[in-house]
């Protein structure tokens, strides 16, 4: 789980990041990033009623994308440093296969950012 200092909080820190960068398209996520002046990087995380209308679902997508940037984070530090993130669901993942696209998803920004 990702810790409560690394996530982006506030209006104003959505729109800075969301005007600051241009998105990054995938299978289910859109994704910007842009570079932070504090030494950790801070992830914001955004689904919409249109992905679901239903809280415990997007709940639940909110929940795995939090335990995949756990991850990369682990494995992949170097690439996350000193960064803004906000990472946004524009399309609605097959519910049983939602884990293996999100985690597609972000080994391909990943990769991107190197």
């Amino acid at each position: 789980m990702l810790k409560k200092s690394q996530s982006l909080k506030g209006g104003r820190n959505f729109s800075r990041v969301l005007k600051s960068s241009r998105p990054f398209y995938f299978k289910v996520l859109k994704i910007w990033s842009s570079p932070s002046h504090s030494l950790k990087t801070q992830f914001g995380i955004m689904v919409s009623k249109k992905v679901s209308g239903k809280a415990v679902v997007r709940n639940r997508l909110k929940r795995q994308l939090k335990a995949i940037l756990h991850q990369a984070q682990k494995s992949e530090p170097n690439k996350l440093n000193q960064k803004k993130v906000v990472l946004s669901f524009y399309k609605t993942p097959d519910l049983e296969t939602s884990f293996e696209m999100i985690k597609e998803d972000i080994d391909q920004w990943l990769k991107r950012l190197s």
